[in-house]
């Protein structure tokens, strides 16, 4: 009824109390459904939408991975000193999920996932090109960026994958 009062909308009696009669119909069976995994992917994979998404969530998944793992095991291989290195990548993490906090409402989820993994590829690719041996804290300062912004990216496709599958299926295609 909060939610109902929130958005500007107002719920009949009957609506409330058949929300009620279901809830207490499932807390007094005490059954859960538990579908087994082939039923689950028959439901994930029912419409070309859903399709879509689980392919689209699957490689942006793997792509973030790969990315930002990379850079967290590749920072050590930077020119300097590699423990500072560390330490400095590592850190970069919280003013990623700060700042992603402040963009993704003003923003929204996919804006903010395209722009902060594009900024994260073209960061890296830019970093490529600077040899370490010139410009050693340009190079370090790109690969801080870019971890900054894998970081932002990751913390909202988290939000993004759970906002965008139906509730029954949200558990099971997030893991």
């Amino acid at each position: 009824m909060r939610a109902a009062s929130l958005n500007g909308k107002n719920l009949s009696s009957s609506t409330v109390e058949s929300f009620c009669t279901s809830s207490d119909l499932e807390s007094s069976s005490g059954v859960q459904s538990n579908k087994p995994f082939i039923q689950l992917l028959r439901d994930a994979f029912a419409t070309p939408g859903l399709v879509l998404r689980v392919i689209n969530c699957s490689f942006c998944w793997l792509t973030n991975t790969m990315v930002y793992f990379g850079l967290s095991l590749n920072s050590v291989s930077l020119s300097g000193n590699k423990y500072l290195n560390f330490i400095l990548v590592s850190l970069i993490e919280l003013p990623g999920f700060f700042l992603m906090q402040l963009i993704l409402d003003r923003f929204g989820r996919k804006k903010t996932l395209f722009v902060t993994l594009m900024l994260s590829g073209l960061f890296c690719i830019v970093s490529v090109f600077i040899a370490s041996a010139d410009v050693p804290q340009m190079k370090l300062a790109l690969f801080l960026l870019s971890k900054l912004s894998v970081t932002m990216s990751f913390g909202t496709l988290y939000i993004y994958t759970v906002e965008i599958f139906p509730t029954n299926l949200r558990q099971s295609l997030l893991s």
